[in-house]
């Protein structure tokens, strides 16, 4: 049974142009959208993979979501897209993007999240989306990011996992300052030792 994997996504109305995408030493493939890379490394790696978009309403009638949506039918991948709210505070735009996530998202689900066409404060909202799913659902995200270089035409996926995680621990400490609460911390402690048995 293949693994499953669930991106989450963003889609703006920018001038997409193709570029080499690597996304690990090993593979690397030409493509325009770069959600649409991280769909093809899954294949590559045998996983199999839904993803979700999210689209202001002129993102959902532009020709890059045509495209992207013929790419993906053609290869037979799930998907399905959400309106993002227009004109509103960012605090709204989060509240919406967290309440569809956690109606979508399932515990112990493998999730990815890509930033790289997202939009407003979206890339600075991650972190609290990322904690704020762990601490309803169980669930630890993935979060990546395109770096397209245009000097090159080449576009790198950077792994911003570790950045979320400060705000793991700025919530561990916050609950063990105020109000003696130790096990969010413990836990972070020997996960990081886990991760990092050489380190002290």
């Amino acid at each position: 049974m293949h693994e499953f994997v669930k991106l989450v996504t963003f889609l703006g109305v920018g001038n997409y142009r193709e570029s080499l995408v690597k996304i690990s030493p090993d593979f690397c493939v030409r493509q325009k959208v770069f959600p649409l890379a991280i769909v093809d490394y899954l294949h590559h790696l045998g996983k199999s993979v839904e993803v979700l978009f999210f689209l202001t309403e002129e993102s959902r009638q532009s020709e890059t979501w045509l495209e992207c949506r013929n790419y993906l039918e053609n290869k037979n991948v799930s998907y399905k897209f959400f309106s993002i709210p227009e004109r509103v505070s960012s605090e709204v735009v989060m509240n919406s993007l967290v309440r569809t996530l956690v109606e979508n998202l399932k515990e112990d689900e493998n999730i990815i999240l890509d930033i790289t066409h997202s939009f407003r404060s979206f890339p600075l909202m991650a972190g609290v989306v990322a904690l704020y799913l762990k601490e309803a659902k169980r669930i630890d995200v993935r979060v990546i990011y395109g770096k397209f270089d245009p000097e090159t035409n080449t576009t790198e996926c950077e792994d911003l996992t570790p950045l979320t995680r400060a705000t793991e621990w700025i919530y561990a400490v916050r609950l063990f300052r105020e109000y003696g609460y130790a096990k969010e911390l413990a836990h972070l402690i020997k996960k990081k030792k886990r991760r990092d048995p050489q380190k002290k």
